[in-house]
């Protein structure tokens, strides 16, 4: 069900964003940040939207200008924020929300082992929260009783908090007693990786072939790429 949810959340996400809704690269994004966790009728869902992957989707919206596209990012940029969607489902698909007051007792940050101050209401300016606005009615609109559920948590993204998603590292996202992780860097984020020997390709961060253990590079190194059987066949049959 988890895996379902999950998938759920990105056409969402994909169907909020249809000038990209084609582009595999945005699916992959996607799919790198959302974390979902479902128990007994309770789930919990996080999106995580680092600056980097908001430059992304605006970079590719030719709707948004890209003296818009900057001064969005530069409200978003001091800030990581949790998007949380926390409730109970009860046998007959009624959806009850989770307390926003016993979400944000219950939810702690940690970056490379530090942990990151929760901001309040007060601390966050407004330039932010105009940015973020855009996402509690879309979720709303779009998931029904479940989005109505969504919560939004700021903490600070500066200093010895900063995230960046480019760079070896670990976030955890504790809520409701659920854990999440993010290992970094986020393959969607990198050029992809490729093995030379058999053309498979595999996000960023993967540095080996899971399934033959052969080191891979990036998909742009000029080297010699494995033939396919059509053109070895055709080689072959010239030697004839």
């Amino acid at each position: 069900m988890c895996h379902a949810i999950k998938c759920l959340l990105c056409l969402v996400l994909l169907t909020a964003c249809p000038i990209i809704a084609h582009a595999t690269k945005l699916q992959d994004m996607l799919m790198d940040i959302i974390r979902v966790e479902e128990n007994n009728g309770e789930i919990v869902e996080i999106l995580w939207f680092p600056s980097h992957m908001m430059a992304v989707m605006l970079e590719n919206d030719p709707s948004v200008s890209r003296a818009e596209a900057r001064q969005f990012l530069a409200a978003i940029d001091d800030y990581t924020v949790m998007i949380v969607v926390a409730a109970e489902i009860s046998d007959f698909g009624n959806v009850t929300a989770k307390p926003r007051e016993q979400l944000l007792s219950s939810s702690r940050l940690t970056v490379n082992g530090i942990e990151v101050p929760q901001l309040e209401f007060e601390d966050i300016s407004q330039e932010a929260l105009m940015a973020y606005s855009m996402f509690k009615p879309m979720f709303a609109n779009m998931l029904g009783q479940l989005g109505e559920s969504v919560e939004l948590v700021f903490y600070p993204n500066t200093g010895e908090y900063r995230i960046d998603p480019l760079e070896k590292g670990l976030v955890t996202y504790e809520v409701l007693g659920s854990e999440f992780q993010w290992r970094l860097p986020l393959g969607s984020l990198l050029p992809p990786m490729i093995d030379l020997e058999t053309g498979e390709t595999f996000p960023g961060n993967y540095l080996y072939n899971p399934f033959t253990g052969n080191k891979l590079a990036p998909d742009d190194t000029p080297k010699k790429r494995p033939e396919k059987n059509s053109e070895k066949k055709r080689k072959a049959d010239n030697m004839i």
